[in-house]
C-alpha cells in the first residue's frame, strides 16, 4: 500500500487535509477506484495514490505535467486517474455529503433563505473554493 512520505504540514499544504481525512475520504473510495485484482497489471495505482494525485491535481491550477512529474507517472496517466477520482467523488460520495433541492419551490425558499441571511441574491448555498498556492513539490512514491 503506497504511503506517504511527506510530514504533516507538507501533507496538508499539498492534499488540502490532514492525513486522518485523507484516510477516511480514500476507505469510502476504495470501493470505486481501487485497481481490478483480476488485472494482469500488478503496476496499478492503489488508491491511496490515485486519491492524492487527483487532489494534488485540484488544488492548484491542474497542471497534468506538474502533477505527472510529482507522482512519477504519465500525463494521460493523470487525466485518466483524475477522471475515475472525480467520477466517484461525484456519484458515489458526494451525494453523502452533499444535497442539492429536489424541486424548483424548494431551490426558492433556499435563495430567500440565503439572500436574507447573508445578502447575496440569486444563490442557494456555496462551496468553499479559497485554496493558497504551494511551492513545494515532491515527488509521491
Amino acid at each position: 500500500m503506497w504511503q506517504g512520505q511527506l510530514v504533516e504540514e507538507e501533507w496538508e499544504a499539498n492534499l488540502r487535509m490532514s492525513r486522518q481525512v485523507f484516510m477516511k475520504l480514500v476507505e469510502e473510495l476504495r470501493p470505486y477506484i481501487s485497481p481490478d485484482a483480476r488485472s494482469p497489471n500488478r503496476t496499478a495505482l492503489s488508491a491511496e495514490k490515485k486519491l492524492a494525485l487527483t487532489l494534488y491535481f485540484l488544488k492548484d491550477m491542474g497542471s497534468l505535467s506538474m502533477t505527472a512529474n510529482a507522482f512519477g507517472v504519465a500525463r494521460s496517466t493523470v487525466s485518466v486517474i483524475v477522471s475515475q477520482v472525480c467520477r466517484a467523488l461525484t456519484f458515489y460520495v458526494g451525494p453523502n455529503y452533499i444535497s442539492l433541492p429536489k424541486t424548483e419551490e424548494e431551490m426558492r425558499e433556499l435563495v430567500v433563505k440565503f439572500e436574507s441571511r447573508h445578502g447575496f441574491p440569486q444563490a442557494f448555498g456555496c462551496v468553499d473554493g479559497t485554496h493558497s498556492y504551494s511551492t513545494t513539490f515532491r515527488k509521491f512514491s
